[in-house]
Order: structure tokens, then sequence, then C-alpha cells
């Protein structure tokens, strides 16, 4: 499978298929750049003093919830040869599962959703298949110093949107719930939220700013922080905050870490090597 998967992302990245937002398990593409990115379109925004809001959605068990049939049909119209999708297709359907309870086996059955776990393949077949959630979705922001519109970022189930105004908010979730119908994605509710950035009063004050949205069949409300990919996206006024917020979030973890540490360090019964 890893050698139809660089195949596959060969022929996807030559032709350019692949939405720009996307970051996730791409050659040449890491979180952190991800990070920069948002952290710059804020700051760019900010200048102008122009506000920008971000809703942040999380997809419940996302690879889990990928239908077969899906994969193969995009894969088709992406122009992939379909000699190579009946290969996959022919792996995934002579592929059964069964469940152990009571002290007996299930018969074995097909599953017909869900990349396979641990496969080099199911990291890419999710990408190619997430790809027009913010094209279908998000009409974008301008961004001083950038041409065309500014969508959102992706890294892999890890997605945000960009607006301008909290009137586009609704919109975008209305056209995103019809998304995850379309392509059966679930919506978890609990670890999305919106964040208003660059909102200030006249004294530079971050004002209160609360709003539900209504989802696939839940809601999402505001909030002033989020973590995105490990890092912590605040609105709070001070310049660079984000980046000071992380690296005291950083500074706590290592300060626990080397306090846990104290007794092995000091004892002088361990040899060095240990403690190293």
């Amino acid at each position: 499978m890893t050698i139809i998967s660089w195949y596959i992302a060969s022929q996807l990245e030559a032709q350019g298929y692949f939405d720009t937002a996307q970051a996730g398990f791409r050659s040449i593409q890491e979180a952190i750049a991800q990070v920069i990115a948002l952290s710059e379109i804020l700051q760019q925004k900010g200048n102008m003093e122009l506000p920008t809001f971000g809703p942040y959605i999380d997809f419940k068990k996302a690879f889990d919830r990928v239908p077969h049939e899906g994969i193969w049909s995009k894969l088709q119209l992406a122009g992939i040869n379909p000699k190579l999708i009946n290969i996959l297709r022919t792996s995934y359907n002579t592929a059964s599962i069964q469940f152990f309870a009571g002290g007996m086996n299930s018969h074995p059955f097909l599953r017909l959703i869900g990349t396979w776990k641990g496969c080099p393949l199911s990291p890419l077949l999710f990408n190619f298949y997430v790809n027009d959630v913010l094209r279908e979705t998000v009409w974008g922001i301008t961004v001083p110093g950038v041409p065309g519109l500014y969508r959102g970022l992706l890294f892999a189930d890890d997605t945000l949107s960009l607006m301008d105004s909290p009137q586009e908010i609704q919109d975008t979730f209305n056209k995103l719930s019809t998304f995850c119908t379309k392509w059966n994605f679930a919506i978890g509710h609990s670890k999305c939220t919106v964040v208003p950035y660059g909102l200030r009063r006249d004294d530079g004050s971050v004002p209160n700013f609360h709003m539900t949205f209504s989802l696939d069949g839940g809601t999402i409300n505001t909030d002033s922080t989020y973590k995105y990919l490990g890092f912590m996206m605040t609105n709070l006024p001070e310049r660079y905050a984000p980046e000071k917020l992380h690296a005291k979030r950083l500074s706590e973890k290592i300060s626990k870490s080397l306090g846990c540490s104290q007794a092995l360090l000091h004892d002088r019964q361990v040899h060095l090597r240990c403690k190293a």
C-alpha cells in the first residue's frame, strides 16, 4: 500500500488537486506552518483594524466514517487509473471483520465505511475525501498582501474556516450541515468553537462577544481561546499574545515534568546514565 499511496499522491499533487489550505500528511508540510500562517493572517487583519471570525470545527470519528464507495467515486472523478481503483476496491471488499463476545465469534462481515487503521494509504484517502469542505462551505476573506480569497486552514480533519462577520458564520454552518449529510460526516460539537479576533473597544480592550450558532443538529458557542494543533490561539489584545500564552504553557509543563524528576535526579544511588 505504501507504493500505491506514493503513486496516487504524486498524481494528485501533479495536477494540483489538493486544496492549498490542506497541510495534513502532505510532503513538505507541517503543523507549525499552519499555526504561523494563521498568526500572520490575524496580524495582517489586525493591522488594518479588521475583525476576523474563526470557527474551529471538529469532525467526530472522521476516519471511521468515510464511506468506501464515496472514495472510489471521487478517485474516479479525479482521473485515477480505473485498474488502480479496482485494486483498492478489491482489497477493501475482501477484508472482513468479526466480533468476539460471550465466548463466541460473530459471523464475518464486510465493513463499508472507515479507512484502515495503520495503513499508509488511509491519511491520503481521508485528505482526498475531505478536500472540498472549504470550497463548498466558505466564501473566504481578503488578507492584506495576499491575492484572492482565503477560506481557512486544514490539517487532515482539523478544520478552521475564516470569515469577516458573524453573519457569515451561520450561512457557512448551514452549508457545512449539508456537506456532512452528503458525505457522511458528523460534527463533534463539544470540541468546536468560534473565536472572534480583532474586536476592540476604544480603550483597546476586548469586548464581550457571545453568540450561539446551530450546526448539524447541535450548537456552537463563542470563546476567547482555542487549542489549534497544540497551540493556544487567543484573541487577547496584547501583541504576540498567542505566542506568549503558548510559551507560558510549555514552561509550566516543563516545570511540572522537572518537578516529578527531582527525586530521581538527586538520588545518589542512581547511576548517571539512568538519570540521563
